[in-house]
């Protein structure tokens, strides 16, 4: 299998390199993922080479040739001597162009997804450590702009938008464009508030970055594409235990801009999310702590697509909903609630489940578990030396794959009753 990537990328790159010495390029013009006739489809400053920085992407016909999540990894690596030499602006870029940006939102919360992708993507991991991060951060946050509407037309039932992302070049393109376009702004606002020092800010710097926070959450009234108020800058801040001074100037300037901002700390459109807590019973009978949240959102169908885009070799099983979890779904198979992974533990701990020693399932229904609970699977193919798995992908959909192809790394631990 790693000799079909390896040939694949090798004749994707010929490709492009025949390409440019025969069609005269315009140099304001580049590919992002398309090759030849695909170059109307995209359109880049001519310093974002995507082309040569990713020269095998989920746009292509051949990524679907890719099995294994671990190979994705290796075939969107940046190439280390390009890498030192791209400015912190065209790593932005590059990291908003990956091909596996949708991971991000494939963990519990995009703090968590960030980290999670900086450790899997050098370029991420690159971007993080400049010295001028924080500064271009916060200037490209500011410039960044909620869009209003959304390229392709989602509202259709689902297996005519898969159909249609089959078929039709550009609409398969466009749906990472929406995506990136949708999501931008989040992945920007939890880098600034894990990834900088908030602390540095002047009280005046820190309300107008409050301002233009809100603004963003306010702007989605006027958008499509966004049915509800949301501001990560805000949730991850008023979420911490420090940030004492953000949160009276949070509380302050939302009291003015939305009257008053609800309990959770997110701005929502005229209803506030209540959290309440849920107790579930392993099979031994001891009680596991979840949360049960009121807004409990079906995810769009431009996320779908875009996980169906980036993972083809998988099935999906639904869109699942946005605070709902992997451990929720696998260990109770319900999906109006969220588990912490540490209660998922409890499943192994109070010995109502153990690890199989073989390393291999033996029956439909048992548990697969990657790294220290990192994600949580139901067996649904035993059989097959890569075994079937259904789980859901952080918040986002319930999927059905190989278990090698879902995208977390880590060893995998299955788990049988233990009667």
């Amino acid at each position: 299998m790693k000799k079909k990537v390896i040939l694949a990328v090798a004749i994707c790159v010929i490709t492009i390199t025949v390409l440019r010495s025969t069609n005269d390029v315009n140099a304001s013009t580049v590919t992002n993922n398309y090759i030849g006739d695909k170059q109307e489809l995209y359109e880049k400053d001519k310093d974002n080479k995507w082309f040569e920085i990713y020269p095998l992407t989920p746009d292509d016909d051949s990524w679907k040739e890719i099995k294994r999540f671990d190979e994705m990894l290796d075939v969107c690596q940046i190439d280390q001597s390009r890498l030192v030499k791209m400015s912190t602006n065209e790593l932005f870029d590059a990291v908003l162009n990956y091909p596996l940006l949708v991971n991000v939102f494939l963990y519990d919360t995009i703090k968590e997804g960030i980290e999670n992708v900086k450790k899997q993507f050098n370029g991420m991991s690159e971007l993080l450590q400049r010295e001028d991060f924080e500064k271009i951060l916060l200037s490209r946050y500011k410039k960044v702009e909620i869009p209003r509407k959304s390229r392709n037309d989602y509202n259709k039932p689902y297996f005519c938008l898969e159909n249609e992302m089959s078929c039709n070049k550009l609409y398969k393109s466009n749906i990472t464009l929406d995506f990136v376009d949708i999501n931008t702004v989040s992945i920007l606002e939890s880098m600034l508030v894990n990834y900088c020092d908030l602390a540095q800010y002047t009280s005046d710097e820190k309300n107008q970055i409050v301002e233009e926070a809100i603004e963003k959450a306010l702007q989605k009234e006027n958008s499509d594409i966004f049915n509800y108020f949301d501001s990560e800058f805000v949730n991850e801040v008023m979420e911490e235990n420090n940030f004492s001074d953000w949160k009276t100037i949070i509380n302050k300037t939302s009291s003015v801009r939305l009257n008053k901002i609800n309990n959770t700390y997110a701005i929502q459109n005229k209803s506030t999310d209540k959290i309440t807590t849920v107790y579930v019973k392993t099979p031994n009978q001891t009680r596991v702590k979840c949360l049960s949240h009121s807004i409990n959102k079906k995810n769009s169908d431009n996320f779908t697509l875009q996980q169906k885009k980036t993972y083809p070799n998988a099935t999906l099983v639904g869109n699942g909903y946005s605070h709902n979890n992997c451990h929720a779904y696998a260990w109770t198979g319900r999906q109006d609630i969220y588990m912490d992974y540490r209660q998922a533990a409890i499943y192994k701990s109070d010995k109502s489940y153990k690890a199989i020693t073989t390393g291999r399932p033996t029956r439909v229904g048992q548990k697969a578990v990657w790294g220290n609970f990192k994600h949580s699977g139901i067996v649904m193919d035993y059989s097959k030396q890569d075994p079937i798995i259904t789980s859901k992908w952080g918040g986002g959909c319930i999927w059905r794959c190989t278990a090698s192809y879902c995208p977390y790394d880590g060893g995998i631990t299955y788990y049988k009753r233990n009667k």
